[in-house]
């Protein structure tokens, strides 16, 4: 694969020196030959070059009467995806707003968004792919209609953000949908519904592992709650028990001393008569 990249490298090398020597350097031929020079580099994993060469392309755009929007449009949006690739979000996001505010048609709005959505969906910036991703696939719906390769892609990304926020519920029908459509369009073994199909099996596997996590959690809630009962059950037992002992440490108090109350009366009791014999003989003494 990479000799082959390698080799389509130097025809496209052949064929920009040749349009260069043929048209000047102000033509579309040219700047079409730089694009495709910096595709084959992006491949290959050259991204510097690969940038010098898609803004070669885009100043000879810039350069020549009448030449499209959707021309710089799209040489901006694979500008941006190299300098995701780079780790560069900042200069992607830049690219492709670029690119949407030339005002091209809904095809390349769509195109641009979906591009940039992915750029946020690298960065975990979900919530504002979110909203680019639902825009981009209702232009798609638009112009292709709803059986087309572009709306399973569009439904593919929008699936997967749901999916990354842990909305599996939202994520599952559009990634049937996207299956049903590569389905109906390339048949069930090509790569792409293999792919599509890879991806809802993938889903539903992590739905079967988050239902299982919750039971899971629900049982070990219901374990901590039932231990918790139970130690506070125990605590409020020995606090009972320690009042009881309590109680019925004060009773045998009240209780010792009214017994030694009682003894001490008896012993009173048992000295009167002689203290009255003491006093009788003093008086016969007397």
């Amino acid at each position: 694969m990479t000799n082959n990249l390698y080799e389509a490298s130097d025809l496209g090398k052949e064929y920009l020196e040749m349009a260069r020597r043929v048209y000047g350097e102000d033509h579309p031929d040219v700047a079409n030959g730089l694009m495709n020079l910096a595709d084959i580099r992006h491949k290959l994993g050259e991204h510097r070059e690969a940038i010098k060469l898609y803004n070669e392309s885009l100043s000879v755009r810039e350069r020549l009467q009448g030449e499209g929007r959707l021309e710089k449009c799209e040489v901006l949006q694979k500008l941006g995806i190299v300098y995701d690739s780079l780790g560069e979000p900042e200069e992607g996001v830049a690219c492709l707003e670029r690119a949407i505010a030339l005002d091209p048609t809904d095809q390349e709005v769509a195109g641009c968004l979906n591009t940039l959505a992915v750029i946020h969906m690298n960065s975990k910036q979900y919530d504002l792919a979110l909203p680019l991703l639902e825009k981009s696939l209702a232009l798609r719906e638009k112009e292709f209609g709803m059986k087309h390769p572009h709306v399973a892609t569009a439904l593919t990304n929008l699936g997967a953000v749901f999916e990354k926020q842990g909305k599996f519920d939202a994520a599952q029908p559009l990634f049937e949908r996207a299956l049903c459509i590569r389905e109906d369009v390339f048949g069930p073994d090509h790569s792409q519904t293999r792919q599509a199909r890879g991806n809802l099996d993938d889903l539903l596997e992590k739905c079967r592992m988050d239902a299982d996590f919750a039971r899971q959690i629900s049982s070990i809630e219901r374990r901590a709650a039932d231990f918790a009962l139970e130690q506070k059950l125990k605590v409020e037992k020995e606090q009972i028990d320690q009042l009881e002992r309590m109680k019925a440490q004060k009773e045998s108090q009240q209780t010792g001393g009214r017994a030694r109350g009682g003894r001490a009366r008896i012993e009173s009791i048992k000295k009167i008569p002689t203290m009255a014999a003491a006093r009788l003989g003093r008086s016969v003494a007397a």
